[in-house]
This record gives C-alpha cells, sequence and structure tokens, in this order.
C-alpha cells in the first residue's frame, strides 16, 4: 500500500535526518524504524543521509538502539525488550530518547534530567519496504542489510478489515529454552501452554496454532507443535486467514511483535494485559479484549466468535490504530515531529 500522505508533512523542503548505522546494529529490530525513514526519503518528505559506522562499533554486539540527528536535534531509537536496559551513553548525549519497552516504574532507576528525556517509541515489529530498499542499499550500509532483507515486506502484512476471513483462531508462538534469554522462560513456557491447550480443547476445528518446532519444544511440548508453517510468508497468510489473534506477553514484559502484525492483518486481538506505555493508548475492551488466564482467553474468543458486531469492530479499531500509528511511515512522521517539536 503506498505511503500514507498525512506522514508527509514534516517540512516542505524535506526534514534532514542522518542516521549512524554499523555492524554492531540488530537491523532485524531495528527494521521497522529504517523502512518508516525509507519510505519517507522516497516520498521527499525525508531528506535521509546513512552514515555506516565501518569496523566496530562502540555501541554493545546487536545493538538495538539507533542514534539519529533530525534537523540538528539528536535522537535516539532504542527498540530492546528489556523495559530496563538504556543505552546511557546515547541517553546522556541526546535531547530526545525513545524506548519502545516504556514502562515508568523502571525509569524511577534513572536521574530526573535524564527521565525527562525519555518518551515512549510504540509498538515494533519486523519489516521492510520495498519502496526504501534501493535507498538503504545505495547508502553504503548494505554489508549490515542481510538482517533486514530477511523480514517480510510491509505489504505482506497488510489486509484490509472488511477482506473475508474464517471464522477462527490462531495463536502460534515460540518455547523459549533454558538461558536462551535472561527473562524466565518456564514463566512465559507454561503460560503459553496453557494457552495452547484450551484452546485446542475449546475450539477443535477453529484453532490454528501451537509452539513452532524447535528441538527444545519438541522434547518439553511434543504434543502442543503446530502442524503450520512457520516460514514468515507461508505464517503471514495464515494469520490473513483468521478472524482473532491471540497474544501473551513478550520477553521482558515487551509487547511483543505478534500485537502490531495482528493490527496491520485487522485481526480482532485477545491479548494478556499490555505493560508498557504507547503515544497514544490502545484500549482493553475498546480495541481489543484482555484475559488473565487461558479460561478468560477461551471466554473472549467465545464472545467474538458468538457476535459479529463484536468482531467488527475489533477488526476495525485494529486496523484504525495500525493505519494511524503503526504503518512505519506513519510512525517514523509522529515520532520526527515530536522530535521537532520536543524542548529539553
Amino acid at each position: 500500500m503506498p505511503t500514507d500522505d498525512r506522514a508527509l508533512d514534516l517540512q516542505a523542503n524535506g526534514c534532514r535526518v542522518t542516521c549512524h548505522v554499523g555492524p554492531s546494529h540488530d537491523l532485524y529490530h531495528l527494521s521497522k524504524v529504517l523502512s518508516g525513514l525509507g519510505e519517507l526519503a522516497a516520498a521527499g518528505s525525508v531528506k535521509l543521509r546513512l552514515e555506516p559506522i565501518r569496523g566496530a562499533a562502540e555501541s554493545s554486539p546487536q545493538c538495538a538502539s539507533l542514534y539519529a540527528s533530525i534537523e540538528g536535534i539528536s535522537a535516539v531509537f532504542d527498540v530492546y525488550d528489556a523495559s530496563n536496559h538504556f543505552e546511557i551513553d546515547l541517553l546522556e548525549h541526546c535531547n530526545i530518547y525513545f524506548k519502545r519497552s516504556f514502562f515508568p516504574t523502571d525509569l524511577q532507576l534513572l536521574p530526573a534530567e535524564l527521565r525527562a528525556k525519555i518518551v515512549p517509541f510504540g509498538l515494533n515489529y519486523a519489516c521492510r519496504s520495498a519502496t526504501a530498499e534501493p535507498l538503504l542499499l545505495a547508502s553504503g550500509i548494505n554489508t549490515v542489510m542481510s538482517r533486514y532483507q530477511e523480514t517480510r515486506t510491509i505489504s505482506e502484512f497488510e489486509q484490509s478489515p472488511d477482506a473475508p476471513v474464517l471464522q477462527s483462531i490462531v495463536f502460534q508462538t515460540r518455547a523459549w529454552a533454558p538461558d536462551s534469554t535472561g527473562d524466565n522462560v518456564e514463566e512465559v513456557n507454561e503460560s503459553r501452554a496453557g494457552i495452547i491447550r484450551a484452546l485446542r480443547k475449546n475450539f477443535p476445528r477453529k484453532f490454528a496454532g501451537g509452539f513452532v518446532f524447535s528441538p527444545y519444544a519438541q522434547q518439553r511440548y511434543p504434543d502442543l507443535i503446530s502442524t503450520y508453517p512457520s516460514q514468515e510468508s507461508a505464517y503471514c497468510g495464515l494469520c490473513k486467514n483468521q478472524l482473532i489473534g491471540v497474544s501473551t506477553r513478550g520477553l521482558h514484559r515487551s509487547v511483543p511483535f505478534k500485537i502490531p502484525e495482528y493490527m496491520a492483518t485487522s485481526l480482532a486481538i485477545v491479548s494478556e494485559p499490555l505493560r508498557n506505555e504507547l503515544p497514544v493508548p490502545f484500549i482493553s475492551g475498546r480495541d481489543f479484549l484482555e484475559f488473565h488466564t487461558s479460561e478468560e482467553c477461551v471466554e473472549q474468543c467465545e464472545r467474538i466468535l458468538s457476535r459479529h458486531s463484536l468482531a467488527e469492530a475489533l477488526r476495525e479499531a485494529s486496523w484504525r490504530y495500525y493505519e494511524s500509528e503503526v504503518r512505519p511511515a506513519m510512525h517514523i512522521a509522529n515520532l520526527l515531529k515530536r522530535s521537532l517539536g520536543h524542548v529539553t
């Protein structure tokens, strides 16, 4: 789908943006930022300059934060899962710091002068822009582009809320092996396992999903392995056939990529509580249905399946939020405008 014209009113002559990208950057997690910037540049709304960082970068390996200069205003895009992780050196030297996992309690760990710089980034997911990719490749950062190019294009996720779908539910997820992350994987895995079991039991002909195959998932949850494809392109197609998308908390209680992916596909969302703050609230009971237990998850899915008007309203809510706050060009344009208006 084309870039939304509402995202293009930054400055008459194009907003000047310079980003520094190097081998240590995690361009999978940062792909949405680069896609949004690239689309704005292709539309003439942004004058984008990507400066390659040669050799070893100063930031940590697989750094998920990106430094940018926006009309001389220094900004950081931090898309880490963990709400208590901050790139302190960048935070100390920037004007505004966009934090994906924005949890006010964890901001209290910081001095007041640093807290004042931090604002919510919003929702993140991995995607690439067919429009922007040639610009990114031409910038000289092609040596670190492979992770970016592994992602699906923006348009592959998108589907309008009036598209016909099956009266069914999707929840396909990962089981994390012990020591694979700093989070409590047992808690995460067991919660997901309970939800998969409940959905399979209560909706035997209306549920698509399970754990994606991995050696650990096969050993720990052999009865819960999904029979559906897990390749990204096939998974996008699977989601587009469903009415309801179920989501649990992400690692470190982040909002998982599933939520914005479901929004782009106009699914009716049933989710565990979204702990972290967003620039614009996505409200339980209006925009999505919330659950705390597997039993509540089943009940919320039953509500949607039995009430056509509710299903339509939730699909519209997902798409509406996606168009205004999540689609990459619009999302990044919103952040650029906030940078230009930010006073520290």
